[in-house]
């Protein structure tokens, strides 16, 4: 979050000295765990921080972060996305919403500019790095040319 911090500042300087006052990056972000929290102060409007409550549904929060970013989208704009599959096994989500998810935001970004990230999923005790793998492959599968 301080690369971010400290990069946005860096855009927003350069933006401010254009003429222009808005932030150049926006940072939203949908967690399932608690210790994914950390501080946003309160007047910045370029980060989103949502940890789930057991009472609201994943989809319906992906939904919504991503009409967040809506208002924002310029033909100029690149979606960095960091797809994770460490909600598995919390608040009730397995594979299939993470490939729902995926399709989800898949569709969103469409055919604009957009790089992603494998992320989270570790092997141990009752997973295996095969099972790691395969359930990466729903992220990857949720954004291959032939499914959409």
């Amino acid at each position: 979050m301080n690369f971010l911090k400290t990069f946005n500042g860096v855009l927003q300087t350069k933006d401010t000295i254009l003429g222009k006052s808005t932030s150049l990056i926006r940072h939203i972000d949908l967690s399932t765990n608690y210790f994914d929290e950390y501080e946003i102060e309160v007047n910045e409007t370029w980060a989103n921080l949502h940890v789930l409550d057991r009472e609201e549904d994943y989809l319906d929060e992906v939904q919504k972060s991503l009409s967040l970013a809506e208002p924002y989208i310029t033909d100029k704009t690149v979606f960095i996305y960091n797809a994770g599959i460490d909600p598995i096994g919390s608040q009730g989500i397995d594979e299939e919403v993470i490939a729902q998810r995926e399709k989800i935001v898949s569709e969103f970004i469409g055919n604009r500019r957009a790089i992603f990230a494998l992320a989270g999923g570790y092997s141990g005790m009752s997973t295996t790095r095969d099972d790691v793998a395969n359930m990466h492959l729903k992220t990857i599968y949720g954004w291959s040319w032939q499914t959409k």
